[in-house]
Parts: structure tokens; C-alpha cells; sequence
């Protein structure tokens, strides 16, 4: 029988996730839709893709009980084994049957998972400067805090051996005071000046301190005109 998320199972199923080649590499257990749900975490980054390829997601047991589906899901993750302790090609990190429907936790049962948590360390409140300061102490002892001395000197190591570390403004003062010295500031009256006129002289002016609209050689030529036109009229008075 065929399922899609439009023609979900009914009841309880388990399913596969399968790799072009057929073997699976994930196995489940749900209810509805959640074959078709996206599993991977994006934001912490765990977690196996639901496959793009919708035919390769395979309801192998329907219509059953949550145990039932509990107990066909770990007889199949045994069966193929899991990646991470060897034992086979699933990348399962656990041996299934986890959890219940619907499960509502009493207040008693929510303290006492607190408690191992905070025993054993695992308990990772953002909001707390503790678990901040050993959330960073973690970064800084692996390297990934931008904002270590560490890392910001490696990226400027790496900047300056590859050529792409921009200049300090003390160096780039300092450039420009050379340029200035040497004529070869663009921004200088002196530099202005002679660009002008090179570009006056080659006719690569366009338009500058020109007439809107006119070349620098379409203005000398309408001036040499204008001095032509003159001439004439005042020969012909």
C-alpha cells in the first residue's frame, strides 16, 4: 500500500528513510504525518534530513498500538544497526522506543530530572551567567570564540598571508602623506589639475568643467566657431 502526507497511515506506523541505492538509513516511529515532517535541527545542527525525494520514505508497518509501533521500531534499528556504536549503517542515535504520545510529566518527575541535570552538569540554562561563562569557557578551550585574543589573532595572520587585511588607519595616514609628497595623491589641486588637462589636451574629458551635455573637444570646436563667426560678421560690417 501506497502512503503520502496527503494519505497518511492509520493508527501507529514505523518507517524508513532510504538512500538512493535502497538501504535505509534511518528508521522511525510515528503517527499522521510525521514521516513527511522535516527532521533535522537546523539551529543545532543534529539530527537526519527528511528525504527531498518523497518515494524514498517506506511505511513498512501500519495500523498498529504505540507499543506495537514501540516494539517493531527497536526490532528494526537491531536489525540494521546503528553507525555510531558499529553496529550497522542507520545514523539512529538511539535503539528506539522513546517516549509516549501524549505523556504529561508531574511536577514530582519534572523535579527530580532538574536534579540529575544539575548534578551531572547537563542542565543548560542560557539565561544564567554560569551557564554563559561555561558556554564561553567551552568556545575559547575549542577555538570558536570570534572574540577570543586567540582567534582574532589567527584571522589576522591569515589576512595578512593571503593579502586581504584591510589597512589601519595609521597606515593608510601615512600613505597618503607619501602620495602627497610624491605628487601622486589624485586628490590634490597640483594632481586635479594635471588630469584636467591631459584629458583637455586628449580629448577624454567628457563633460568636466564642460557645459552639460558637451566633450571637451565639442566645446572647442563650438568656441573656434563662435571666434569664426565673429570674424566674418565683423569683416562683412
Amino acid at each position: 500500500m501506497i502512503f503520502t502526507k496527503n494519505n497518511p497511515p492509520t493508527g501507529f506506523y514505523v518507517y524508513l528513510y532510504l538512500r538512493d541505492d535502497g538501504t535505509p538509513y534511518y528508521v522511525g516511529k510515528g503517527k499522521g504525518i510525521r514521516a513527511w515532517e522535516q527532521h533535522r535541527d537546523i539551529p543545532n545542527n543534529r539530527g537526519v534530513w527528511t528525504p527531498t525525494d518523497l518515494s524514498r520514505i517506506a511505511v513498512v508497518h501500519w495500523d498498529l498500538l504505540e507499543l506495537g509501533a514501540f516494539i517493531l521500531e527497536r526490532k528494526t534499528i537491531r536489525w540494521y544497526g546503528r553507525k555510531d556504536i558499529g553496529t550497522g549503517i542507520l545514523y539512529n542515535k538511539t535503539n528506539g522506543g522513546e517516549g509516549l504520545t501524549g505523556l504529561v510529566h508531574t511536577d514530582d518527575h519534572k523535579a527530580k530530572a532538574k536534579a540529575t541535570k544539575i548534578k551531572n552538569g547537563t542542565l543548560n540554562n542560557p539565561h544564567k551567567p554560569e551557564a554563559r561563562q561555561k558556554a564561553l569557557s567551552t568556545m575559547i578551550e575549542r577555538g570558536t570564540n570570534q572574540s577570543s585574543p586567540a582567534v582574532i589573532a589567527k584571522q589576522i595572520e591569515t589576512k595578512k598571508k593571503n593579502g586581504t587585511l584591510a589597512p589601519t588607519k595609521e597606515a593608510t595616514a601615512k600613505m597618503v602623506a607619501t602620495r602627497k609628497q610624491n605628487g601622486s595623491y589624485r586628490n590634490t589641486p597640483e594632481a586635479v589639475a594635471k588630469i584636467q588637462q591631459t584629458k583637455l589636451a586628449n580629448g577624454t574629458n567628457k563633460g568636466w568643467k564642460n557645459p552639460p551635455g558637451t566633450s571637451a573637444k565639442g566645446w572647442e570646436t563650438r568656441r573656434k566657431n563662435a571666434a569664426l563667426r565673429a570674424a566674418y560678421l565683423t569683416q562683412s560690417a
